[in-house]
């Protein structure tokens, strides 16, 4: 349930950090909802904003000091919203939080991807990796994402095309193929996709199951850049059981204005200079993730220059396998 569900929020004029269910959308409170969710087979999430206050709220009204603020001048606020003195505060609830709920799940999302560090990842699950959700801006994105920070914490979402923000049109298999590079969502308008699109999607999100293992905790072989104009992804899995698949090795073409030439076609890691990097330690589910980033070396390891592949690498990436040869490595034009 995403913002709105609390206080007098009618409007983001009001009601922020006032956590209790809005009495005219919930009347019974969220219970039945989240009965609802559970029996599709899904969990259910909130929305929150921990830091951030709106003046027209129960909670400022109770302790206006609360805000930060110099005592010799006035708090003005931005957006509706003043900060509330709570920085530090923030890692001690989530701490909390974690000790007493180990299977609570938690986003870190705050300012379109400006809460992705290594202190809020040490105590979440995952992170919001930016407001732009359109898949031909991801490209760059998640690039530059990955080069600290794994798939596995790497929020990617298939949004509504044209993309509300940049209002480009890009093809369905085209979203769902650069979102599953990480963490994979859908934060679309579903009411309003045909059958045919809907069926595509409950294919993607098949497919993403059954390869979601590799993505989030295998080997990361990067075939290029987003400058190359043509470029892919490559996940192998630890045991070198999996290589790759339509959704995690995504050959692309970035729109261009003008003439160009044909960008190269992207190979596989065992042919090109790549980046391998070793994952977390995680179930399928990813709901371990806390423990083992606790107990790994903060930092150092988790920016490790990525390095050439093996000499000694079969074709899939993988040293000294001379079995299966990779399986799925897809291009995907626009």
């Amino acid at each position: 349930m995403d913002d709105g569900w609390f206080g007098a929020r009618s409007s983001d004029r009001a009601g922020l950090v006032d956590w209790t269910p809005r009495p005219t959308a919930f009347p019974e409170g969220l219970r039945p909802l989240a009965d609802h969710v559970h029996g599709l087979g899904m969990r259910f999430g909130l929305w929150v904003e921990p830091e951030l206050v709106n003046p027209d709220s129960e909670l400022f009204r109770e302790g206006p000091e609360w805000v930060l603020h110099l005592p010799d001048r006035t708090a003005h606020p931005l957006r509706n919203q003043l900060v509330l003195d709570f920085p530090l505060g923030t890692h001690r609830v989530l701490d909390e939080l974690c000790a007493a709920r180990p299977a609570l799940r938690i986003e870190a999302c705050s300012g379109g991807g400006g809460r992705v560090d290594l202190a809020s990842l040490a105590r979440t699950d995952q992170a919001w990796t930016s407001d732009d959700t359109d898949a031909v801006d991801r490209l760059a994105i998640q690039h530059g994402f990955s080069q600290l920070y794994p798939a596995q914490v790497m929020g990617a979402w298939v949004t509504d095309s044209p993309n509300p923000h940049t209002c480009r049109a890009v093809p369905l298999r085209f979203r769902f193929h650069s979102a599953m590079a990480g963490a994979l969502s859908i934060g679309g308008d579903l009411t309003r996709w045909s059958a045919a699109e809907l069926a595509e999607t409950a294919a993607y999100v098949a497919r993403y199951k059954a390869v979601r293992s590799t993505v989030l905790t295998g080997h990361q072989y990067r075939l290029g850049s987003p400058s190359d104009g043509a470029h892919a992804v490559q996940y192998v899995a630890r045991d070198g059981g999996e290589s790759g698949g339509p959704p995690v090795a995504r050959g692309t073409r970035r729109p261009r204005a003008g003439p160009s030439a044909p960008a190269a076609r992207p190979r596989s890691a065992g042919g090109v200079p790549g980046g391998r990097r070793r994952r977390d330690a995680a179930d399928r589910d990813g709901t371990q993730r806390r423990r083992a980033r606790r107990t790994r070396p903060s930092g150092a390891a988790a920016a490790r220059r990525p390095r050439e592949p093996d000499a000694g690498a079969a074709p899939g990436g993988v040293r000294g396998r001379a079995g299966p040869q990779p399986q799925f490595v897809t291009g995907v034009p626009l």
